[in-house]
This record gives structure tokens, sequence and C-alpha cells, in this order.
């Protein structure tokens, strides 16, 4: 297995940016599904999560928004940064939105415990605190 996301977790990320292009862009799962010259049925079970996205997806969808593949698989935040690159006047700054990834933990299958908090609320990620709760730079 190569270095990196796991397969399901890769899944859920293109998913992910895949929702935050469509409501970045007032379109709809019709929409995807012609992008992808598939049936409607089809779009919806990848977008919740039952069936698995292609790299042949990937290249339909990166053409059907005018961005590059590799932004697709890069995440929400680089599909917007290229998207408003190529749409400056259908999207501005203030109507970008990256949709809660709650919906992708929901098609997750594997039991998660609540991420504990330091003391101003903030999320604690080990990866960037130290042991005493301060945040690494």
């Amino acid at each position: 297995m190569s270095p990196g996301r796991p397969p399901d977790q890769r899944q859920r990320h293109i998913t992910r940016t895949v929702r935050t292009l469509m409501s970045n862009t007032d379109q709809g799962i019709d929409d995807i599904a012609r992008a992808l010259g598939q049936t409607y049925q089809t779009a919806n079970r990848k977008l919740g999560g039952t069936r698995k996205w292609s790299l042949d997806d990937v290249y339909d969808l990166a053409d059907h928004y005018g961005i590059p593949p590799g932004d697709i698989l890069q995440g929400p935040k680089a599909a917007l940064d290229a998207l408003d690159t190529r749409r400056p006047k259908i999207l501005g700054a203030d109507q970008r939105h990256i949709p809660d990834a709650s919906a992708d933990r929901a098609a997750d299958t594997t039991p998660s415990t609540p991420a504990p908090y330091t003391q101003d609320g903030a999320a604690f990620h080990p990866e960037v605190h130290d042991p005493n709760n301060t945040p690494v730079a």
C-alpha cells in the first residue's frame, strides 16, 4: 500500500471536494451526472460514498469545472482557488463555502471518539500541540 491517505479516506476526500465545487457553483447531482456521462443514480451513489470515484471521473470533473485534475485531488481549498482564478465573476471570495465534513463522517463506519479539546475550546490535535497543550509553531 502506498503512503498517504487510506483508500476509503481518499474517496471521502474527493467527495468533499466535489460537494464543495457543487455548492459554490450552484450545481446539483444532475449536473455532475452529465459531466461524468453517467446516470443520476450513479453520481448520487458516488456522492453518497457507496460507489468509488475513478481517475476518469476526476478528469471529467476537472474538465467540467475548468480546473486541473490535481486540484480536485488536493482538496476543497485547492479546487476553489483554481476555480476562483478561472471564474472570478461567478464566484466571489465572500461566496466561498466548504461544506461541513459531517456528511463524510456519517458515511464512515469506523467508530470514533470525540476529539479532546484544549482549555481555550479549540480541538486538540497531537501533531500540532506539545504535551503541555501549547500550540507548536
